[in-house]
């Protein structure tokens, strides 16, 4: 008797992590999306930029720093931005041909 309410209590407590699982998956999920929407924006920002640093790019989009040193990390290893020299020596950034790729192939970007 005592192995099948053990049998019971564990089922119960496998369904139950099973859902906090499913609940943390679709969090990620939305995060992911949300980064994903937020690289968009910012190289559709790049693509009006010839050169730009963070600070910029934060104080344009309204973003935190942080978030806009993230979503910098996320193009830079996706090589849609590069990194560079502004004529004063200050770190700046600028779209890349991969990026304008991608906001063409996003219908960000038409050929004309």
């Amino acid at each position: 008797m005592n192995l099948v309410r053990q049998n019971r209590q564990l089922t119960r407590r496998n369904s139950l992590l099973q859902a906090e699982i499913s609940q943390a998956e679709l969090k990620v999920a939305e995060k992911d999306k949300q980064l994903a929407d937020a690289q968009k924006d910012l190289l559709v920002f790049a693509l009006n930029h010839e050169q730009w640093d963070e600070e910029e790019a934060s104080r344009e989009l309204k973003w935190d720093g942080e978030f806009v040193s993230l979503v910098v990390s996320e193009c830079m290893k996706g090589r849609t931005i590069a990194i560079g020299t502004s004529e004063y020596g200050f770190a700046c950034y600028s779209l890349t041909h991969a990026g304008r790729l991608f906001l063409f192939q996003a219908g960000l970007l038409s050929d004309k």
